[in-house]
């Protein structure tokens, strides 16, 4: 669950995408409490969605650039890197 979420389990920016990936299909919104999906695109992330709903995009692109077989483009990358920061900067170091 996203509560239980620590910041040494968030990659950093600038990891490879093998690393992202992975931790992206550490979520799973069906076990989420509360949890409200919102807009799936990556244009509308910002500092004010949840835990939960920046985990959700970086498992929904995991899915997406799976389904096409490579890694994502550069701009991708760089919205991941983003979202990558933004949970690090809201979850504690420790629990």
């Amino acid at each position: 669950l996203s509560g239980d979420l620590i910041l040494n389990h968030i990659p950093k920016a600038g990891s490879s995408w093998k690393k992202i990936g992975a931790f992206a299909l550490t979520f799973n919104p069906a076990e989420e409490r509360d949890f409200e999906l919102g807009s799936t695109s990556l244009d509308n992330v910002s500092d004010s969605l949840s835990v939960p709903q920046l985990r959700h995009h970086l498992y929904i692109e995991q899915r997406r650039w799976n389904h096409f077989g490579r890694d994502p483009d550069v701009e991708t990358l760089k919205t991941l890197f983003f979202i990558l920061e933004l949970l690090r900067r809201k979850v504690p170091k420790v629990r």
